[in-house]
């Protein structure tokens, strides 16, 4: 069993996550399709290191897979975004179909997620951008 360490990181460095995460989506969606399995994989990473973050769990960049099954725990997410997560980490990694509108989803499903979570998340990263 591994033993989660739990850190109070400052909501800033969850806002740099979060930031980065977003200019990471935004880019990955204005590249080529096979150039941006990698960067939407990141994005993903950082998107969930940023919402464990945001609640106290300060985690290193690991895979995927782990990251949602520890915001699943801590009840960040739902079965149903797990099991997408998990389907979509599967498809960065080539095994099935890809659609980039199918990631859309679920990261902006995410994003709604911890925006009812934090409301000030959307306009704290606008701010936090300047």
């Amino acid at each position: 069993m591994v033993r989660l360490k739990t850190i109070r990181g400052s909501y800033s460095d969850s806002l740099r996550l979060f930031n980065e995460a977003y200019k990471l989506y935004g880019q990955a969606l204005n590249t080529s399709f096979n150039s941006s399995k990698h960067i939407l994989k990141e994005a993903l990473t950082l998107l969930l290191r940023a919402s464990l973050l945001l609640i106290g769990v300060s985690l290193p960049d690991l895979d995927i897979t782990f990251l949602a099954s520890v915001a699943l725990d801590k009840g960040l997410i739902s079965d149903i975004d797990f099991a997408e997560i998990n389907m979509l980490n599967l498809k960065l990694n080539g095994y099935g179909e890809f659609s980039v509108l199918e990631f859309k989803e679920v990261f902006e499903k995410i994003l709604k997620r911890l925006e009812e979570l934090d409301p000030y998340l959307s306009q704290q990263m606008n701010l936090f951008r300047y």
